[in-house]
């Protein structure tokens, strides 16, 4: 009997170690667990070794459940903070401002530059 409850929480641990933790890479939480062994110590080590956060989501999804398996994994004095950057995306001005405004700026623009001028 103890033979079967061993396989059965060979099975279990199995099943839960292969949970999706990066839904975008379809990276596992084993893959996850296995990087922090090869001496991840930050999600930037694990995203270097496992592409884990290099999905459309950029890490929204998979970074605080990777967070959460370092501190359960290592010692709170070799964990590095994660360093996050917001995606880039170009923009243009006009987006930031109003129809209203753009003729005001427009005004104070063309005033700046005849004051220039006559410096």
């Amino acid at each position: 009997m103890g033979r079967a409850e061993n396989n059965k929480n060979n099975i279990g641990n199995n099943i839960e170690n292969d949970i999706i933790i990066c839904r975008c890479e379809e990276i596992t939480k084993d893959e996850i667990l296995a990087a922090i062994a090869d001496g991840a110590t930050s999600v930037k080590g694990v995203k270097l070794r496992t592409e884990a956060g290099m999905g459309l989501c950029q890490g929204r999804t998979c970074r605080r459940l990777i967070s959460q398996m370092l501190a359960q994994t290592l010692p709170p004095s070799d964990i590095y903070p994660p360093t996050v950057r917001t995606p880039v995306r170009t923009a243009k001005i006009r987006e930031f401002t109003n129809t209203e405004d753009d003729s005001d700026s427009m005004e104070a623009g063309s005033e700046a530059g005849s004051m220039e001028d006559d410096l």
